[in-house]
């Protein structure tokens, strides 16, 4: 598959027409972000052992944070052990109001009281992304 360096800027590849069909351009992969970028950081709740918290999140957290609204892109980054965060979540929308929105449901109630029942310490943030190498599929794991 090309990466984005290697199509010239007449072609037509699944890049421009995913972007397209969001309303969006590729102009912002190297220089500027496409999507809102929000960043969780978490610190399991005191007597989770790290496999437990690394458990929790993938197979019953992530699921339910799956369904939050507007979300594109979705990261778990389990983090060395003696780390101050045990985890760093990514999080990608196509608008700030889809960030700061995806809460305010039903399921984003749930989310959010699974995550407090879980972690002693949670810090959402919003990242200004900067891409200088970017990958073939941007949105790709």
């Amino acid at each position: 598959m090309m990466a984005i360096q290697d199509v010239a800027p007449d072609d037509v590849n699944i890049v421009d027409i995913y972007l397209r069909q969001r309303g969006q351009s590729h102009m912002g992969f190297g220089e500027g972000a496409v999507m809102v970028k929000m960043m969780i950081f978490l610190k399991r709740r005191e007597g989770m052992t790290r496999e437990a918290f690394a458990d929790w999140w993938l197979n019953r957290h992530r699921p339910l944070a799956g369904r939050l609204g507007g979300l594109t892109r979705h990261c778990f980054n389990l983090l060395p052990e003696g780390s101050p965060f045990d985890a760093v979540v990514e999080q990608w929308f196509d608008t700030e109001a889809d960030a700061e929105g995806c809460y305010d449901t039903a399921e984003g109630r749930a989310v959010a009281a699974d995550s407090l029942e879980n972690v002693s310490a949670r810090v959402r943030v919003r990242a200004e992304e900067r891409v200088f190498i970017p990958s073939a599929i941007p949105w790709s794991t």
